[in-house]
């Protein structure tokens, strides 16, 4: 199983011409071509990302100084994940289990959470897969995935209530999560199939495994906006808080994982030149090829009861594994 980055393009805006500005005699304002103009000195834009309109952005607080830095009250949620997951080459498919240690930092009482599923884009009728033509670049393309999820408790305990919403999944709390500094303890399990052509870096070719957005994860809570819990559409990428990481991956004999974070294993799952390599890329500030192109040949996926190596690995203050 491999982690990569994919770039995209960013759409451009379309052209631009000067219009007079209602009731402002001599000024002329920008606006896009075959837009209708609203009123005076309200920006008008096609690109809801392009914003000029000073309106939009959040004004100076306590929480936020005027030059964007930080105000003496600012907070930030916290995230710490501890994840087990295994790759079925058989299967094509990935199986896991979750533990999210949730850290409440805000002023607020929060008495519902929610969670992250984008691997819900690859559901039936979901709302991606309406917007992008299936044979697009992030169109799913005919196949039939999403989460299969199971044992959802928060503190032990079953929530009050949970409603799965395309990729996103709301879970009412039985024990609101105290401001200041209180702490929630949201588990699950979880299951899917992984697309042959998935957005961008998800997907499998052969038998290398490309995952991202593989497991389910906290939305972004914030003193702008709130639950930042907007749909995934296979084509953009969502900002997450921080947290540790702890996890491990299983996955058939054969197989190098390549992911973000600090191998905790290397003498279970690693040869001895590869272990000198990778001390020694540790300490360089060249380029040291840690698996040897004759070591990384693709591997034919191993029957039942193939033997399969563990990979451990933790990351501290991180957005993402």
């Amino acid at each position: 199983m491999s982690l990569c980055l994919a770039a995209g393009a960013c759409a451009g805006r379309g052209p631009q011409a000067a219009i007079p500005l209602a009731g402002v005699s001599g000024v002329a304002g920008v606006v896009p071509v075959g837009s209708v103009p609203g009123a005076a000195f309200d920006a008008v834009r096609d690109d809801p990302f392009f914003t000029t309109n000073r309106i939009d952005w959040p004004g100076p607080d306590d929480y936020r100084a005027a030059s964007g830095m930080p105000g003496p009250r600012y907070w930030q949620q916290r995230a710490d994940y501890r994840l087990e997951a295994t790759l079925d080459t058989a299967a094509q498919s990935v199986s896991g289990a979750v533990t999210i240690r949730y850290t409440n930092n805000s002023p607020d009482t929060l008495r519902f959470v929610w969670l992250q599923l984008e691997q819900n884009l690859y559901r039936p009728g979901s709302l991606g897969s309406a917007l992008f033509p299936a044979d697009s670049r992030w169109g799913v393309r005919g196949f039939e995935g999403g989460y299969a999820l199971d044992g959802l408790t928060v503190d032990g305990q079953a929530p009050a209530g949970s409603e799965v919403r395309d990729t996103r999944m709301r879970v009412d709390l039985a024990r609101p999560i105290a401001p200041g500094g209180g702490v929630a303890t949201i588990a699950l399990r979880f299951r899917f199939r992984v697309p042959e052509h998935g957005s961008d870096r998800m997907a499998r070719q052969g038998a290398l495994y490309e995952m991202a957005q593989w497991y389910p994860r906290m939305a972004v809570y914030d003193d702008v906006r709130g639950w930042n819990a907007d749909p995934y559409f296979g084509q953009g990428e969502f900002y997450l808080e921080y947290g540790d990481y702890d996890v491990a991956i299983t996955a058939p004999a054969g197989f190098i994982v390549a992911c973000s974070g600090t191998l905790q294993n290397a003498a279970e799952v690693l040869g001895a030149a590869q272990r000198e390599r990778l001390a020694r890329a540790a300490k360089s500030s060249s380029v040291v090829q840690v698996i040897a192109a004759q070591e990384s040949t693709p591997k034919p996926a191993p029957g039942a009861g193939a033997p399969v190596n563990p990979w451990v690995v933790n990351g501290r203050s991180g957005q993402s594994h």
